[in-house]
């Protein structure tokens, strides 16, 4: 009696005076009521990621890894037949941020979103043990790619520090892609920080780039334990934005946004790890751009209201000289561009291949 009574005392406590209230089910709970919302057929899903070879599986067999698995949702219509879509979404992001998106663009193409390895309900395992930061990252899409069974030239898109992810990709696996599409893309500019335009960046972006300066990007939301979730109200920008869709439950996506990245700092790490000084990339991808496969076809998407600087077309032209481009600036939008305006987004989106035989 006196043992129960104690397990029962210990789980309470476990269950109530967390300093940092977030938990797996409560991520998932909230994803749940957000895609909700969605009007066509999707599937969730686990992918696991582990490296495949021999010499990994006898490694396997001897030493308890951890687990590496990606949450995936994944639209399909089979009466399409255009190059599927894979979304990478940006920081402190998950894939539920693209739920203005998914109805439409799954009417036009199979659609495909990811939680990146250390972000979401993807798990987080430690990272950055490879050269380069943001390896393992890259290679664990390639193993996903795979598991899932994508075998033909598909789109990959990303937003913010997606694109910095999905251009890496392309210069590591271009051979699998049929276009490339980079979304207000963080970390191509060699100076992203230093200039007008971010001072017109809302004050939590600064709070972020100024805390990571010493510690993870979103230390600030796990220090503050129990008033954590409080601090997302500084984020009604982001909720507004679903009020179209959600209305009165537009507020979810803070509660959604908030255990996101309460957990275990995972992939933030990866992207303290890129950052230079203040907010800029510490290797700049203007500078690396021209190893993507030329045969891929690259969309520069910017959102004419975004606080990230801008590479012109003209620069990215000269270092960029045998690549097929389009530059475009999508109006009304901000840095959330795919969520600013939606439609735009969308249509811009879904209308790829008939754009491409325009200009041809």
């Amino acid at each position: 009696m006196i043992s129960r009574l104690s397990s029962s005392y210990t789980s309470w406590i476990t269950s109530n005076l967390r300093w940092v209230p977030t938990s797996e089910k409560e991520l998932e709970v909230s994803e749940t009521k957000i895609f909700s919302f969605l009007k066509n057929k999707f599937k969730t899903y686990y992918v696991d990621v582990r490296e495949q070879d021999e010499n990994e599986k006898k490694k396997r067999r001897c030493h308890r890894e951890e687990e590496r698995k990606i949450w995936t949702i994944e639209m399909e219509d089979p009466k399409v037949n255009k190059p599927p879509i894979v979304l990478l979404h940006g920081f402190a992001a998950g894939i539920a941020f693209w739920t203005l998106n998914l109805d439409s663009l799954s009417k036009v193409r199979h659609v495909y979103a990811i939680d990146l390895l250390g972000f979401g309900r993807s798990t987080r395992p430690d990272l950055s043990k490879k050269e380069h930061p943001e390896d393992d990252i890259v290679d664990s899409i390639e193993i996903w790619r795979k598991n899932v069974g994508i075998n033909k030239p598909f789109i990959l898109l990303g937003h913010s520090f997606g694109s910095y992810i999905a251009a890496s990709y392309a210069i590591k696996y271009g051979e699998n892609l049929d276009r490339l599409i980079l979304a207000d893309p963080w970390g191509f500019s060699e100076h992203t920080a230093n200039n007008e335009r971010f001072k017109k960046a809302p004050t939590w972006v600064k709070m972020v780039f100024k805390v990571s300066m010493l510690f993870n990007p979103l230390a600030i939301l796990r220090v503050s334990g129990p008033y954590g979730p409080r601090l997302m109200s500084v984020r009604d920008d982001l909720r507004r934005k679903f009020i179209p869709l959600m209305g009165d439950e537009s507020r979810e996506i803070l509660t959604y946004a908030y255990h996101c990245n309460a957990n275990k700092p995972s992939g933030e790490a990866v992207f303290k790890q890129l950052l230079g000084e203040f907010a800029n990339p510490a290797r700049p991808m203007i500078f690396r751009a021209n190893e993507i496969n030329k045969n891929i076809k690259i969309n520069f998407l910017y959102a004419a209201e975004s606080w990230l600087l801008r590479e012109e077309e003209e620069n990215l032209r000269k270092e960029m000289p045998d690549h097929k481009i389009d530059y475009q600036i999508l109006k009304n939008a901000g840095h959330h561009l795919y969520s600013d305006n939606a439609d735009g987004f969308n249509d811009y989106i879904n209308n790829l291949e008939e754009k491409d035989n325009n200009n041809s």
